[in-house]
């Protein structure tokens, strides 16, 4: 709406607001929390607020700042403050944290005694830094661990965190290489200051730094905005919480917008408390609930309330709608995680009749979740898209050992060689590699394994001779297994030992979190029910009907389509038809946060999931799901016991409200072939409160082990002796635990 020529500005923003949006819009002096519940208008809230106090306060537009996260939401807010306070709306300053940082470098750079021109590291500086600096150290390190690195300081900087007072903050035990990592951040940040060089994470840290050291720089900033909005306050980390705190300290006049029930991303450093603590920071703030939401039906929202109300650290509200009616939303059993997914297809199929593909969405607790449903969709035609990340098949792991595949069912395969030849590293260089492909063409030899093993005659010698030789032999050795048709799933763990893969994606999820042995456990599920549901399957055959399905992705990704996303891609979106798939103990909750005792995140998470719906709500759940390579018996997702009873239609003869749920109904449940290793809860050992292995075992330092709850992990240290001797144990998460070790379920792998 053009305001520009309106005379009565006051009557023109207040007119389609709700009181409470009202209310918020006209408290524009002191610290102010708008606590904006999922689909209540928090944007146009936010909008008018700005206007209200340009063009009814009279505050210059140039005294205020808003702040987001994402460019995106950055842009949004801009276009429509154009929009409803007309010219003069551009003249605030609207960034997210880290353009405003920099703008504040930039223009300030004599206190960090650098020119204004200076340099900003993106990650492959960082790493390349990290690099020249692990060089000095003794030992031999891989791009995995400059990541591992340049991660850890990042974390660092954003808890404020010097390298001068590491050991005060951070408790260095839980970290992997904690003799070297206080002295690599050290010469880290000299190398980068010798630059003239920022990171990402210094366009936070810097300016909170440089505020403490200088006060006139932050009176300057104190005189330039003495009005600031924060959107998603939520989502902010230490050193965005410290920015706040620094900039609003004198005038007070902060207003913060967000929601404690959307807080979602604890896992990258998003503290909660942040806004829960509102209050006790600025001990005169007011507070303003928006309640009513405009999105949702009243039974998808009762569903919302009804769970995130079994939090107890959350600020109470309760959201509401006029849109009474509305369908019953349904919760969906399927014998298996794949009839799970043609169960999918079916709502799909049955929400298009109405509803436009692009307000239909899927939405799953974890990646990997996304293999069977998109093979689903592609089987049954249907146009889709991976919202926000990669579709499975494109992942970088898959398409590793897709390679492999390739070249070992067809050695003449040339884009096949060239993603194998280094992956993972073998010191094979681009020259060696050339040398390959020129005697390729002039000995005609077509097959790459050949070449391979004749690398003195290809002009090879040394490392790159040795390395080209015993990937020949690797491949030769895979080709007969393959050639014999054996289990498929066994194939690939042979495929992933044999050529160092599983080491490099173990130590990738130890050390990053990238979850890649997660996908390739899904890889391992598509393989055997390709096996069991063809006779005589061989790996070209496999080959050939995923060729169909990625093919298909990418012919048909630019049409009108169905959306597919992980919970954490869809928070801020909204669309007609909402299907949550893979409603289940240690799914939805994740095992992790059940583990951890602490679901309350997943249950936020719930409810993100939830209020994205509009008019209809699905959950579906498979009685038994494939993890790899074996099925394993499901049960129910404990949030289904919190849904008031009468809201949810439940399939299956389940009973929803003042009882748990009915277990599912016992079958026989066949094992897979062996393909995979046991699942922690049918290793041996297991089970008894005192594990006889450890009464008279020794376990070492950097020892791989297995614990009965948590998983694989790595023995850091022991202290103490006897009955009462202490293990602590870094695991996959990235989480040190410790234990008494005389009642610790523990085995060596």
């Amino acid at each position: 709406m053009n305001f520009a020529t309106m005379t009565d500005w006051k009557d023109q923003i207040l007119s389609k607001l709700n009181e409470p949006q009202q209310q918020a819009v006209q408290t524009v002096r002191g610290p102010l929390l708008i606590l904006a519940g999922a689909g209540s208008g928090k944007t146009r809230t936010i909008i008018h607020r700005m206007a209200y106090i340009i063009h009814v306060e009279k505050v210059p537009a140039h005294y205020l700042a808003a702040v987001t996260f994402t460019n995106k939401a950055a842009a949004e807010m801009r276009s429509r403050l154009l929009n409803t306070a007309g010219p003069i709306g551009s003249e605030c300053t609207v960034r997210t944290f880290h353009s405003l940082g920099l703008y504040l470098l930039r223009r300030n750079a004599q206190y960090l005694e650098y020119p204004e021109n200076f340099s900003i590291w993106d990650d492959s500086d960082q790493q390349q830094a990290i690099s020249a600096i692990l060089e000095k150290f003794p030992g031999k390190f891989n791009k995995t661990q400059y990541r591992y690195f340049a991660n850890s300081i990042s974390a660092f900087k954003d808890k404020l965190v010097t390298p001068q007072n590491l050991p005060d903050h951070i408790d260095l035990d839980e970290y992997e290489f904690n003799d070297i990592l206080q002295e690599v951040y050290q010469l880290y940040e000299a190398r980068k200051t010798a630059s003239f060089a920022v990171d990402f994470a210094d366009l936070i840290s810097l300016p909170c730094h440089l505020f403490e050291k200088f006060p006139e720089l932050l009176t300057r900033w104190q005189n330039r905005y003495p009005f600031w909005l924060i959107d998603e306050y939520q989502d902010t980390n230490f050193a965005q919480y410290k920015f706040v705190q620094h900039v609003a300290s004198r005038d007070k006049n902060l207003c913060v917008v967000g929601d404690d029930d959307q807080a979602i991303y604890g896992w990258r450093g998003a503290d909660v408390k942040n806004i829960l603590d509102f209050g006790t920071d600025f001990k005169d703030a007011t507070v303003i609930k928006l309640e009513e939401n405009y999105r949702s039906t009243k039974v998808i929202l009762d569903i919302a309330n009804g769970v995130i109300e079994n939090n107890y650290e959350r600020m109470a509200k309760h959201l509401f709608t006029s849109r009474e009616g509305g369908e019953t939303p349904v919760l969906f059993t399927a014998a298996d995680d794949v009839q799970e997914a043609a169960k999918v297809v079916s709502l799909v199929r049955q929400s298009l009749t109405d509803t436009p593909a692009s307000e239909i969405a899927v939405l799953y607790r974890t990646n990997s979740q996304s293999r069977l449903l998109e093979e689903a969709m592609l089987n049954a035609k249907i146009n889709y898209r991976v919202y926000g990340g990669l579709s499975f098949f494109a992942r970088k792991e898959i398409k590793d050992i897709l390679a492999y595949f390739k070249l070992i069912v067809n050695g003449k395969d040339e884009a096949a060689f060239a993603r194998v030849i280094n992956t993972p590293p073998r010191g094979i260089g681009d020259k060696s590699v050339e040398k390959i492909l020129t005697a390729r063409i002039d000995s005609r030899i077509g097959d790459f394994t050949d070449l391979l093993a004749q690398g003195d005659q290809n002009g090879l010698s040394g490392k790159a001779r040795d390395a080209a030789a015993k990937l020949a032999e690797q491949l030769k050795a895979l080709r007969k297994k393959a050639e014999a048709r054996a289990d498929l799933g066994f194939f690939l763990d042979e495929l992933l030992e044999m050529t160092g893969l599983a080491k490099v994606y173990e130590e990738e999820d130890r050390l990053l979190g990238s979850g890649r042995m997660e996908y390739v456990g899904e890889l391992r599920n598509s393989l055997l029910n390709y096996q069991r549901q063809t006779s005589q399957a061989t790996l070209g055959d496999y080959l050939q009907q995923i060729s169909l399905i990625t093919t298909t992705e990418d012919h048909e990704a630019e049409k009108a389509s169905v959306s597919l996303m992980t919970v954490h891609n869809a928070k801020g979106l909204e669309f007609e038809t909402v299907i949550i798939a893979g409603f289940e103990k240690d799914l939805f909750p994740h095992f992790l946060a059940e583990r951890d005792g602490d679901i309350s995140e997943e249950r936020r998470l719930f409810y993100v999931a939830v209020t994205r719906a509009k008019s209809r709500l699905y959950l579906t759940q498979a009685e038994r799901r494939m993890r790899q390579g074996f099925y394993e018996q499901s049960k129910t997702s404990p949030f289904l016991n919190e849904i008031p009873h009468g809201l949810l239609r439940v399939e299956k003869g389940y009973s929803v409200g003042g009882s748990a749920p009915k277990p599912f109904k016992q079958s026989f449940i066949p094992r897979a072939p062996a393909a995979a290793k046991p699942t922690a809860s049918s290793s041996p050992g297991f089970g008894s409160g005192i594990n006889p292995q450890n009464k008279g075992g020794k376990f070492s330092s950097g020892d791989k082990i297995l614990h009965s709850n948590f998983g694989k992990g790595r023995v850091l240290r022991l202290e103490g002796d006897g009955d009462s001797q202490r293990i602590h144990i870094l695991f996959d998460d990235g989480k040190t635990r410790k234990f008494i070790l005389k009642f610790t379920d523990l085995k060596i792998i």
